[in-house]
């Protein structure tokens, strides 16, 4: 999925640079007209929506990863 983001993200950063004024891709989070790199937006992506992508994708294993029954979750 992070990669599929990945790619649709950079598909945008292409089209960016193809505008009249082409948003820069350095200084961001500090400068405000700027995008981030790839690497920097997915990092962001991840960290803001790993917990609840874990919570909404295993609501069924959450009970077998607290009773210690690990490896039947993870199967």
């Amino acid at each position: 999925m992070f990669d599929a983001v990945a790619l649709a993200y950079q598909d945008y950063l292409t089209k960016t640079a193809g505008f009249a004024e082409p948003v820069p891709l350095e200084g961001w989070p500090k400068q405000v007209k700027t995008l981030p790199q790839v690497y920097e937006f997915i990092y962001k992506v991840r960290f803001e929506t790993g917990p609840e992508l874990l919570r909404v994708m295993l609501p069924t294993q959450r009970g077998l990863i607290e009773s210690g029954d690990l490896k039947c979750a993870l199967s």
